[in-house]
């Protein structure tokens, strides 16, 4: 019997925390300067989210914060030279008024965490998406991310992939005020790849979205020569240096490697003398290949059921503030029981 060809979709909500801080303060989350940060803290802590206006610049979405303020100062002093008489009359946080007032000195919000306000947000888009997709062919990744199996919806909505991905960003914008992208495979793999690396590249539609899709053969033509690795999902700096050592630099590498014989210099023994059993995931990816399904995510049982989180203080902390730390705690520990299922692809 054929096996049932399965269309997964994968949804990033843009600049998640950022975009939710913008819009409480009724601006625009692709034009303003904003990043989400605890001030109180040293400037060596890290930004939780950066709007896109400031990524422009380099700005990574998890800079610390005395990069973010080095940054806006190197942009100044070239600001400055530009400026008639070379001297600032202002400053603002909004791109479209820096870009044509050359005399106005670049600035930005710093918007202090609030994780049970981003949950609340988080929950309305999840309605959002219970509104066109089932709840078992949902599978929640993380706060701003999710999968979504549409196989049985295309035929029911009379509509491409595409049109559907369309559809539910368009509704959770005009709601919410949050763009997004979104990736299209043929597995779970493909459709997050297609996200992460392919719709990055693309140029955004006048709403700021991005989607890109992907099948296996599309993925070998696009993305086997692409680099870094660490770009691709679950390989991080240290896998990306071990591949590197025995001259794997790409996906397309680590395929090919795949298909020598024992009598070859690369064959996938080595791939598993560097990582054990991991070597059979890593082949798959480089193919495009996950057999892992949505019905497998929603079927995985932990072996582990407890989770905990803790919180390294900068400070001896008051008692007023530990009811605040507690409930934070709680917050997050809330939102990860949530999530746990997040790992499940390919744990399964």
């Amino acid at each position: 019997m054929e096996q049932k060809k399965h269309i997964y979709m994968a949804i990033d909500l843009k600049s998640f925390y950022a975009s939710v801080e913008c819009i409480s303060r009724q601006l625009d989350p692709l034009t303003t300067n904003l990043v989400v940060a605890d001030t109180g803290k040293t400037e060596k802590t890290i930004c939780l989210a950066v709007t896109p206006s400031l990524k422009k610049y380099g700005i990574s979405g998890r800079a610390r914060l005395f990069e973010v303020v080095q940054t806006v100062k190197e942009i100044n002093a070239k600001r400055r030279k530009a400026a008639p008489g070379h001297q600032f009359v202002g400053e603002s946080y909004d791109e479209h008024e820096l870009n044509t007032h050359p005399e106005l000195a670049m600035t930005y919000i710093a918007a202090p965490p609030r994780m049970a306000f981003y949950l609340e947000q988080s929950t309305k888009i999840y309605d959002i998406y219970l509104k066109y997709i089932s709840a078992e062919d949902i599978h929640v990744y993380s706060i701003d991310e999710v999968f979504l199996d549409v196989t049985g919806y295309l035929k029911a909505y009379q509509t491409t992939p595409r049109q559907l991905a369309k559809r539910i960003i368009t509704d959770i914008l005009n709601t919410t005020g949050i763009t997004a992208a979104a990736g299209i495979g043929t597995n779970l793999y493909l459709c997050k790849i297609a996200m992460d690396i392919v719709a990055k590249h693309i140029p955004a539609d006048s709403d700021g979205v991005r989607i890109a899709q992907l099948d296996e053969m599309r993925y070998r033509r696009l993305l086997w020569n692409h680099r870094p690795l660490t770009d691709f999902w679950r390989i991080g700096k240290g896998y990306a240096k071990k591949l590197e050592q025995i001259g794997l630099y790409t996906m397309g590498d680590i395929a090919r490697c795949s298909l020598g014989t024992a009598q070859d210099a690369y064959n996938e023994d080595r791939l598993y003398q560097l990582f054990g059993v991991n070597a059979e995931l890593l082949i798959d990816h480089a193919w495009g290949y996950e057999p892992c399904t949505m019905a497998d995510i929603k079927a995985y049982q932990p072996e582990n059921t407890s989770i905990g989180t803790g919180q390294v203080l900068s400070c001896p902390t008051i008692r007023k503030k530990q009811g605040l730390l507690l409930r934070r705690c709680w917050i997050f520990l809330l939102f990860l029981w949530l999530t746990r299922g997040r790992s499940v692809i390919r744990s399964c």
